[in-house]
């Protein structure tokens, strides 16, 4: 910023050059595999939709476009991920000067519900343990359900 008022200049500066430099600065403090599942996820989600798009011209659509199509097939978790991982991304360009704003605090966040799991009944249950004891496994699936 070169006055106090004056919005921050992105320059020509794109999504791709916000997500290498954010990487690079937050991979220090993370595990491997954080910073190697963030990478995947910018990789894989993020660069080929946004990444070219320059800071200066970034909406708040398009990042919500990238949540629904993420939903729409079936990523709803990794959606929440992206979501997580781009505000963190567009945070730091706020504090460097890069935005004015973080454009993903005008978006409404991703949510996701598990599919619930199906559990036997305890029929269920009964029932595939007489149909199993002469089986091998049968001692371990025994101690399995047994254990939760």
């Amino acid at each position: 910023m070169s006055t106090l008022g004056d919005l921050p200049d992105p320059g020509r500066r794109t999504v791709n050059d916000l997500l290498d430099r954010w990487l690079k600065v937050c991979s220090p403090t993370l595990k491997p595999r954080t910073v190697h599942d963030y990478v995947h996820e910018c990789d894989r989600h993020i660069r080929p939709t946004l990444g070219t798009t320059r800071l200066s011209r970034l909406r708040p659509d398009q990042i919500q476009a990238l949540y629904a199509t993420l939903q729409a097939r079936g990523y709803g978790a990794v959606a929440q991920r992206v979501h997580a991982m781009l505000h963190r991304a567009f945070r730091l360009a706020v504090l460097w000067g890069w935005l004015p704003a973080n454009p993903c605090d005008r978006v409404l966040r991703p949510t996701h519900r598990p599919r619930r799991k199906q559990v036997w009944t305890r029929e269920e249950l009964q029932a595939f343990l007489e149909g199993s004891k002469d089986l091998w496994l049968y001692p371990l699936w025994v101690v399995d359900i047994s254990s939760g």
